[in-house]
């Protein structure tokens, strides 16, 4: 059972990354916090880490933004080529791809982690459903009669 509500939770934490929001556990789960702990933490982290990347993108881009319009500004005064104008404009076109590829790369794994996680939860809850359903259909009986006090 434990095995069935820890891959729920991290089910529904990886969900939380995928979309960008702040995973929301369902009260069963909260007899777990340990398992929600741990996910959130890691959802911290993994959310963190992507900012810290993305914003070093964004500050790149600024940068080679504003180097493009101050060779824009050159070029028109002839100080600046066209090849210094075309590799300032790459230079914005690559840190944009980066920037593009960052993210779609964290939202690929993301994607990959809750599909596979769900698969898990599938496989998990048919395995307790089973041995309930076993359980359920035992009958245990004693080699010979006796009376328990509980």
């Amino acid at each position: 059972m434990a095995e069935v509500r820890q891959t729920e939770i991290t089910v529904l934490a990886s969900i939380a990354k995928l979309t960008n929001t702040e995973p929301q556990f369902e009260k069963a789960l909260h007899a777990y916090p340990k398992f929600i702990d741990a996910q959130i933490g890691i959802y911290n982290q993994r959310k963190k880490s992507l900012n810290e990347k993305l914003k070093a993108l964004e500050d790149s881009l600024n940068m080679a933004r504003a180097e493009l319009h101050m060779n824009g500004k050159l070029k028109k005064t002839g100080d600046v080529s066209d090849l210094d104008l075309l590799k300032a404009r790459r230079q914005v076109t690559e840190i944009q791809a980066r920037y593009f590829a960052t993210k779609n790369k964290y939202l690929e794994d993301m994607r990959s982690e809750v599909a596979k996680l769900e698969d898990d939860l599938a496989a998990y809850q048919t395995k307790l459903t089973e041995r309930e359903s076993i359980l359920a259909h035992t009958d245990i009986t004693a080699p010979m009669e006796a009376l328990s006090k509980v």
